[in-house]
């Protein structure tokens, strides 16, 4: 019963702090794109473009540039666009027979195929169809894409408050990395970023994997890669899920559930794959502007110092706790890391699956890896996506505020 009434706890919390956030963004109306920098990130409707781009050129969506894809505006109809469409670079617009002259395709970074698995797409379709069939403004679509991608993070919220108990909040380290969790999932939601969402799947493949279930390890980890393609950040767990499958010999017993959950992982495997492997050569193309990179222009061997520092400091400590699966992901972060081409403020969200993943270690030690992990996140997240962690983004909520 204690379980249940703690279940039912974290279910209304959850409620409670998706109905505040969503009561702000309805108020949210400094700029057409409603995101919480008044018109600085595009991401969100360029999901949702993306997804009806993809009706029309198929499996092209990965192989060429976006802009390459159906016919530019003429002047005529670009002077006839909403206003709310017209904030776009006009180069930037596309069309095909039959869409709607006032709904062009309009997406951020047209010079490159689209970066994503299929995943984006599918969770923005209902605002794309609703913005394709109905008198929906790209303005309101923007709006109901930010109360969706505020709605898709608070599953990832409410997995951290069932799981999260009265011993832990006592510890510093875990009221930190749990503030950290829940501020950086809601932030980027505001600002249109989805991303948060793959560390929900992440978490179940990791509570999974603490249970020694690699079949349903290998099911959420696939589901997390059909979403974004960062959630290659944990193929430790994959490996490991898969390692548990074979060692056990899991398909002895695993019924009509297991069987498909078996399925399932291998479909969704396929679906992120198969993007991936169209993305290869693009990936490998772009211009270099993590500083970090060894092929980045001005890269000197003394800028990596800190990483190594990270992996010594937090290695030892998990080396020290037995805890194998985080040094492995700690050793894979370190070398993943060094070869991306960029490295962006919100693609450490996922890293946050790992700040409140289940812990394989010494019974005595778990803290002391909880510990490592933060330090972990910390540093990489500073270091290599420029990202600070602080919520001085909050700032721009009160200034909202304070401007009705």
């Amino acid at each position: 019963m204690a379980g249940r009434a703690h279940h039912r706890a974290a279910l209304a919390l959850t409620v409670l702090s998706l109905l505040v956030w969503w009561t702000w963004a309805l108020q949210q109306t400094c700029h057409p794109f409603h995101d919480l920098s008044c018109g600085t990130y595009t991401d969100h409707f360029s999901h949702m473009n993306t997804g009806r781009l993809f009706t029309e050129v198929g499996a092209d969506i990965w192989r060429k540039p976006l802009r390459d894809s159906g016919r530019p505006l003429t002047p005529q109809e670009i002077a006839a666009l909403p206003d709310d469409v017209r904030l776009a670079d006009p180069g930037d617009l596309r069309t095909f027979p039959g869409w709607p002259a006032s709904k062009p395709f309009y997406s951020s970074w047209t010079i490159n195929p689209r970066l994503h698995p299929p995943g984006d797409m599918l969770l923005t379709a209902p605002v794309a169809l609703l913005y394709s069939f109905t008198s929906l403004s790209l303005s309101g679509a923007n709006l109901l894409l930010i109360l969706l991608f505020l709605l898709y993070v608070h599953i990832p919220i409410y997995l951290l408050f069932r799981e999260w108990r009265p011993s832990r909040a006592r510890a510093p380290a875990g009221m930190l990395a749990a503030a950290i969790i829940y501020l950086e999932l809601v932030h980027w939601a505001l600002e249109g970023f989805y991303e948060g969402l793959v560390v929900a799947p992440l978490l179940l493949c990791a509570r999974a994997v603490h249970r020694r279930d690699g079949t349903r390890g290998l099911f959420w980890f696939s589901l997390a890669a059909l979403l974004h393609f960062r959630a290659f950040f944990f193929a430790p767990w994959a490996v490991y899920a898969l390692y548990l499958v074979a060692s056990q010999q899991e398909w002895r017993r695993w019924g009509r559930r297991g069987a498909a959950l078996a399925t399932g992982a291998a479909v969704l495997a396929a679906a992120s794959l198969a993007p991936f492997a169209l993305l290869w050569s693009t990936l490998h193309r772009m211009p270099v502007s993590n500083p970090l990179n060894p092929a980045e222009a001005g890269f000197h061997v003394f800028k990596i110092a800190p990483l190594v520092v990270v992996l010594v400091v937090a290695g030892a400590a998990f080396a020290l706790s037995r805890s194998w699966l985080d040094l492995a992901v700690l050793t894979w972060l370190e070398l993943v890391v060094l070869q991306l081409h960029e490295a962006l403020p919100w693609d450490m969200l996922t890293l946050l699956a790992w700040l409140a993943a289940p812990i394989l270690a010494l019974e005595s030690r778990i803290p002391v890896v909880r510990d490592a992990r933060l330090f972990a996140v910390l540093c990489l997240s500073v270091l290599v996506f420029h990202n600070t962690l602080t919520p001085d983004w909050f700032t721009k909520v009160v200034g909202g505020l304070a401007a009705r």
